[in-house]
């Protein structure tokens, strides 16, 4: 599997965790208030 060359290993690590995260979340919650929690973060950076 090739990744990216511009994505550096942070990214990497950054982004499966918030998949993680998101997984865990959404076993509480609804997909919709889940996903937008993270694009208010998203934006707030």
């Amino acid at each position: 599997m090739a990744l990216p060359k511009h994505k550096t290993l942070i990214e990497i690590e950054r982004t499966t965790t918030q998949k993680l995260q998101l997984m865990k979340l959404c076993k509480r919650e609804s997909y919709d208030e889940v996903i937008n929690r993270l694009l208010e973060k998203e934006v707030r950076y």
